[in-house]
């Protein structure tokens, strides 16, 4: 009750992104194929790496390979490194997933289109995780923000129902898919690349 009725004076909004008006797992989009192995296959792969894992990105890997039925092989000597990527025994090879930059350190050679790639899901605000086999990089997988569901018509409720002015989104993605996302749900205006200790000062 007391929130309803502090809410009354308030004429400006600003939300956060992530956890807020999208949802914190994301789901998995397009997933970028590098020579002759399935999209399937990709997905098997890094699903299996991440077999073990808890956080949003590999659960969001486990639940499409789990939706499309995909058997998943025994994983070895898993290795994480913290921010960067996972290591696994998969079936007698070496199976690597994570940033082009965990890549490069592990001595993968990762093709000039995987930058392309990544640059244009950056772009979008997509985080993308590469997938190698032994020393060669089988392909990327894309995952996607989800909007909750009703952001947008609660947005439009505080504007036309609670007297709220202006709305804003304060995120730390890029400029691009922040923009995007202020049109998508009808909000006035963004603060974009903005670190998590500075979301406080704005």
């Amino acid at each position: 009750g007391h929130t309803f009725e502090v809410l009354k004076n308030v004429d400006t909004l600003v939300l956060d992104k992530t956890g807020t008006l999208t949802e914190e797992q994301p789901t998995v989009g397009t997933i970028h194929v590098l020579g002759e192995t399935s999209e399937q296959g990709v997905l098997r792969l890094a699903a299996a790496a991440e077999t073990k894992q808890r956080h949003p990105i590999a659960r969001a890997i486990l639940a499409k390979a789990a939706e499309l039925g995909l058997e998943l092989p025994d994983i070895e000597d898993a290795a994480y490194k913290v921010g960067y990527g996972l290591t696994v025994g998969v079936e007698g090879k070496l199976v690597r997933v994570g940033s082009l930059r965990f890549m490069r350190e592990e001595g993968v050679v990762v093709p000039p289109s995987l930058y392309a790639t990544q640059e244009r899901c950056h772009e979008r605000g997509s985080p993308m995780v590469a997938v190698a086999s032994g020393d060669t990089v089988v392909g990327a997988i894309e995952l996607m923000a989800t909007v909750r569901a009703g952001t947008r018509a609660i947005i439009r409720e505080l504007v036309e129902q609670c007297g709220v002015q202006a709305t804003y989104i304060i995120s730390g993605d890029h400029e691009a898919p922040t923009r995007r996302l202020a049109k998508e749900l009808g909000i006035d205006g963004y603060f974009a690349e903005v670190l998590p200790e500075a979301k406080g000062g704005l």
